[in-house]
């Protein structure tokens, strides 16, 4: 499969996932549907502006719609790009976490340009192993977190307890109703799932408090 085609994969299958027609996305975006239709057939592809107006219609980052992940150099073939626009943040998934994080990751994505206002070095992606936060969070979303902050009540937190390595993606309930006695809860969204309660801050690490409830689409 060339570059193009893997291009217009990328806008085909998001166009999917938001459940889009052609002519829906053509009337969402202005363009009409024979050029969507070249794109997503490989035989043209969307330049910077273009893929701009796709990002926002398909919630998707441009960088990945043109495939910017797969090699930087593919950003030269776009006239007039500076390389700064194409923002990337490291990704993580349970495997690379249990012994903390790593000093380099191995695996970055592409965020949408109008998110570079929480970019610094403690932001990082996770992408969810399991269905407890559906309906809301569903297994394979990618959440945005950002380590080395303290949690508040009702945040979005991912953590580890300690005693048996376990990650988990949960919202934190904080009770300080007893005076000499925090209870702390994380609970699940999908009620299948049980809460987990503790009095003691040393059975958990949190690795990464979630900004601004934001998840990238892919």
């Amino acid at each position: 499969m060339n570059i193009k085609q893997e291009i217009g994969l990328r806008i085909q299958e998001a166009r999917k996932k938001n459940k889009m027609s052609a002519v829906d996305l053509s009337k969402l975006t202005g363009f009409n549907k024979s050029r969507i239709s070249n794109w997503e057939n490989g035989r043209r592809t969307p330049g910077l502006d273009e893929a701009k107006i796709l990002e926002d219609a398909l919630r998707v980052p441009a960088a990945y719609l043109l495939c910017m992940d797969f090699d930087d150099s593919l950003i030269q073939k776009f006239r007039s790009i500076e390389k700064d626009y194409f923002y990337k943040i490291p990704l993580y998934d349970i495997g690379n976490l249990i012994n903390g994080f790593p000093d380099v990751s191995n695996n970055w994505i592409p965020i949408p340009h109008h998110l570079e206002n929480i970019l610094s070095p403690e932001i990082f992606a996770f992408s969810l192993h399991d269905s407890s936060m559906s309906d809301l969070y569903k297994k394979n979303d990618i959440v945005i977190l950002e380590k080395n902050i303290s949690p508040i009540h009702g945040d979005y937190v991912l953590f580890k307890i300690n005693t048996s390595n376990t990650i988990l993606f949960r919202k934190m309930y904080i009770d300080n109703s007893l005076m000499d006695n925090q209870i702390i809860k994380f609970c699940p969204l999908n009620k299948e799932w049980p809460e987990i309660t503790t009095s003691s801050a040393m059975q958990f690490t949190i690795l990464g408090v979630m900004q601004n409830h934001l998840t990238i689409f892919f």
